[in-house]
């Protein structure tokens, strides 16, 4: 970590000595076990999803990880990887690994005392304070609890001197012993009925389980090992997989943009790919509106979905099917022009959704106006035909492929067939209609007269309990306006709004709000609830699920409107509980109440 060009700040230096005392000379084998053992980490989390834990001793000695750049001889690293499988902690033994001692009460009284009395040979790993690294961190629950790290032979040889077997009761001894791991298969055959989970609830005995339970014996995992690598033989791009590698790229930066995916901006530089350029002389775009329009193209990188073209346009005007071509305005070029740059700030700085930002596009030129695939139909006679979407969505030319990386027969259209190859019997089918529309059968035959049918034996299942709503109802609360709770309180209401809600206080940037109402929208069951105008929340009268497309394109023109829309006004309403837990609060820090009305906008 060199101080690097005349000016620049040593982050790299100042980082590895701050955070872990190393320095850049003297420190090499420090440096070198720190990436050798997150890569460590890495193949070890990977391997644990795809064969299960290669390992029950290896841990991660550290409280941070290496720098990204300075993750290089990858290969040496991998050479040396190995894992040594171990045997898991008990239950009682894992506990002790990882409760801190308010939740003592979780374990027997003799391993409470190993947490609890300072003559406990494993005191040092229960500190009653220690510090949390907020660098960087706004919420407390982000920072890094900097907690000594547990050695594994000192806490078994403590449990084993002072926590023996007969020092436990016969129900803990039960507690505290491995289980097995339950295989649950479905079998139609089996008919016989389980008592209900939670009757409280309303869940109900399962009548005709159709299942079957057997015990499952894990493999023996000695000497199983695993490497990062990409299967031999795997297909890449693969159907219905995003794959990056898809659109040309240029090249990476670092950037500070403000990226925001998640619905707030970074502070930080983000990785920003440079999209290769596009060819600098075009057809005219009425030719490439005859070959285009009404065809497919693939958007939604790096998905790469399927939508048809329905227009294209550039800076002077519009061509729609049948060669109709609409020349902008002046104000309507103003407007396109003024798109596309939202266009662009949205694939390089996010719409703050998941799966958009950190791609710089350069400029548009030439964009399409599509509809994306929603589906497939099947018709009368055994045909499929796919279905688009109704909503129009804008995709620069360069984030759109002409053809499928990966064609995914999910989405391909067949032609007519008969019900006897549609629905062979034996087959099982789910009714989409009629008395018995969601439930499932067995086909039992086809009948070809005049009317052809399908004869189905059906499998009906007792409709599931609204468990759901017990639980509502069995919270029912008496609301009411947020100016009846801010009058009960003697609080003027935005003081209200901000405890009740979020705000951060200095230093740290503490969110000091009891958070019964979030960025209005959200809600705690039982303490709060929105009040919408009469009409307001759905004036079309339509279902949510049935409003709009289901598969929407990222980063485009609908996306930037929305953004940009209205919201519908809506007021919030408080229950006695929650008017008696801020009164107790309020009790409890009165200067924050006090302070309120001087803290920054509640969210």
């Amino acid at each position: 970590g060199g101080a690097g060009a005349a000016g620049e700040k040593d982050w790299k230096g100042r980082y590895y000595f701050e955070k872990m005392s190393m320095l850049p000379v003297g420190h090499e084998a420090k440096h070198q076990h720190l990436r050798q053992s997150y890569m460590e980490g890495l193949a070890w989390c990977l391997a644990y999803y795809y064969r299960g834990c290669i390992s029950w001793s290896w841990f991660f000695p550290y409280h941070y990880g290496p720098m990204i750049s300075d993750l290089v001889g990858l290969d040496d690293i991998f050479r040396k990887m190995s894992f040594e499988p171990g045997e898991p902690f008990l239950p009682f033994e894992q506990l002790m690994g990882c409760l801190p001692p308010g939740s003592k009460d979780l374990v027997p009284r003799p391993y409470q005392n190993l947490m609890l009395s300072t003559a406990s040979p494993i005191h040092d790993f229960y500190p009653v304070e220690f510090e949390v690294d907020m660098n960087g961190k706004r919420n407390p629950w982000e920072g890094v609890n900097l907690l000594p790290f547990i050695d594994a032979k000192r806490l078994k040889a403590a449990i084993a001197e002072f926590c023996p077997s007969r020092s436990l009761t016969t129900d803990e001894k039960n507690r505290n012993s491995f289980g097995n791991v339950l295989l649950y298969t479905h079998d139609p055959s089996n008919v016989s009925d389980v008592p209900s989970a939670n009757r409280e609830i309303g869940l109900k005995d399962i009548n005709m389980c159709n299942s079957r339970c057997a015990i499952w014996k894990e493999r023996d995992r000695s000497g199983v090992t695993f490497k990062p690598e990409v299967v031999a033989g795997t297909k890449i791009p693969f159907p219905g997989f995003p794959s990056m590698n898809v659109l040309p790229m240029n090249g990476k930066r670092l950037e500070k943009v403000g990226l925001n995916c998640f619905g707030t901006e970074s502070k930080y530089e983000n990785t920003i790919l440079q999209l290769a350029a596009l060819p600098p002389n075009l057809p005219p775009i009425t030719t490439l509106a005859q070959s285009l329009v009404g065809k497919s193209i693939f958007v939604n990188w790096p998905m790469m979905h399927e939508g048809k073209v329905v227009a294209l346009s550039n800076a002077e005007c519009e061509v729609r099917a049948g060669g109709d071509v609409k020349t902008w305005s002046q104000d309507k070029a103003i407007r396109w022009r003024e798109e596309n740059d939202a266009i662009i700030h949205g694939y390089k700085c996010g719409t703050g959704v998941p799966g958009s930002g950190g791609v710089d596009i350069g400029g548009v030129t030439l964009r399409f106006t599509v509809v994306p695939l929603q589906g497939m139909k099947r018709n009368p006679d055994g045909s499929t035909t796919k279905v688009f979407g109704s909503e129009e969505a804008y995709v620069p030319l360069q984030m759109a492929l002409f053809a499928s990386p990966a064609p995914d027969p999910r989405f391909e259209e067949e032609g007519p067939s008969t019900l006897e190859k549609r629905f062979p019997t034996g087959k099982s089918v789910v009714l989409l209609g009629g008395k018995y529309k969601g439930c499932t059968g067995i086909v039992a035959g086809v009948n070809t007269g005049e009317t052809e049918t399908v004869n189905v034996k059906v499998t009906v299942i007792p409709p599931e309990p609204p468990f759901g709503l017990a639980i509502v109802r069995s919270t029912s609360e008496q609301f009411m306006s947020i100016m009846d709770a801010a009058h009960i309180l003697h609080l003027p209401v935005s003081v209200l709004h901000k405890v009740a809600g979020s705000f951060s206080c200095d230093p740290n940037r503490y969110d000091l709000g009891l958070n019964l109402k979030h960025k209005g929208e959200y809600c705690v069951l039982g303490y709060t609830r929105i009040r919408f105008p009469e009409g307001a929340r759905r004036a079309d009268g339509q279902a949510a699920w049935a409003k709009g497309d289901s598969l929407r394109v990222v980063g485009s023109g609908a996306a930037v409107e929305e953004q940009s829309g209205q919201k519908v006004r809506h007021d919030w309403e408080f229950s006695a509980k929650a008017v008696k837990l801020l009164a107790s609060y309020r009790a409890k820090f009165p200067t924050l109440f006090e302070g309120g009305c001087y803290s920054p906008p509640a969210k």
